[in-house]
């Protein structure tokens, strides 16, 4: 399975961490990759003076999906597990090219970053 963290792509004037986890579960989709369980929210602390605005990153898993696929929301489905990773080098230039399309490097306080990793269990 192929794991993408992607945090600090908005700014206090706009753009949005999870929008961008829509437009990228879209266009791993569309390059044959499939979303591995729920895309999940990574709340960090609201508190920080520094964050830029909800603080939230994001995690996907993606692959390629086994079993019954269910519905995610919009024209999206998902799939429990994977019997595959598919082409991480692949999954790697689209989330690169999302990050750099979208994210608000303008704003000083935005320090866009994402990792792509591959495990072929869950981590503990």
């Amino acid at each position: 399975m192929i794991y993408i963290g992607i945090d600090d792509t908005d700014s206090k004037e706009g753009m949005c961490t999870t929008y961008l986890g829509t437009l990228l579960i879209s266009r791993l989709q569309e390059e044959g990759f499939d979303l591995i369980g729920h895309p999940r929210l990574v709340r960090l602390n609201p508190n920080i003076p520094w964050k830029t605005r909800g603080n939230g990153a994001i995690c996907l898993r993606v692959g390629r999906g086994s079993g019954k696929r269910f519905w995610v929301g919009g024209d999206r489905y998902a799939y429990a597990a994977s019997n595959g990773n598919g082409n991480v080098d692949g999954a790697v230039e689209i989330v690169q090219e999302l990050v750099e399309r979208w994210s608000r490097f303008g704003d000083a306080s935005t320090n866009p970053g994402f990792v792509v990793f591959e495990l072929e269990s869950r981590p503990p």
